[in-house]
Formats: structure tokens, C-alpha cells, sequence
């Protein structure tokens, strides 16, 4: 949604400055510490698509919102061990 999945992004807000995006998800895979990482960091995608979807709600268009017409929608790459 934000960014690709293997891609050089940080995440300091996170408090996760010290890898990249995919660092987490393919040097370190499989440890308790890794997966919790990858949780946080899809946790914080879902919020950010869920504050567009309700800021999409607050814009009128017509007689509907802008988050009806089109139909938004959020996919992931993730594995669903990490989701």
C-alpha cells in the first residue's frame, strides 16, 4: 500500500530504525523478535488504509462519500504467519 514489499524503507516511528523493510522480512526470518516486527510493521499499514477509508468517509461526492465510489481496497504480500 505504502511502500513495495522489498523495499529500502525504515520505520523510526515503529522504533524500528535499524533495518529495512526487507531486512525483517528475509534476515532475521522466523524469530519471535522478526515476527512481532513484521506484525507491527503490517499493523501500522492496516491503520494508515483504515485512516484513508475514514477520511474517504468525510469527503462527499454526490449523494455518496468518496470511500463508496470506487470500492477501496488493501492487499498484502505478507505471509499470513506475520498478518
Amino acid at each position: 500500500m505504502l511502500t513495495k514489499c522489498q523495499s529500502l524503507t525504515r520505520f523510526p516511528w515503529l522504533g524500528l530504525a535499524g533495518n529495512r523493510h526487507h531486512d525483517y522480512t528475509h534476515n532475521v526470518a522466523g524469530s519471535a523478535l522478526q515476527q512481532r516486527t513484521m506484525r507491527d510493521i503490517c499493523r501500522w499499514h492496516v491503520e494508515e488504509f483504515a485512516y484513508l477509508l475514514e477520511r474517504m468517509k468525510s469527503i462527499p461526492k454526490g449523494t455518496a462519500t468518496c470511500s463508496t465510489t470506487p470500492a477501496p481496497c488493501s492487499c498484502t504480500s505478507t505471509p499470513s504467519q506475520f498478518a
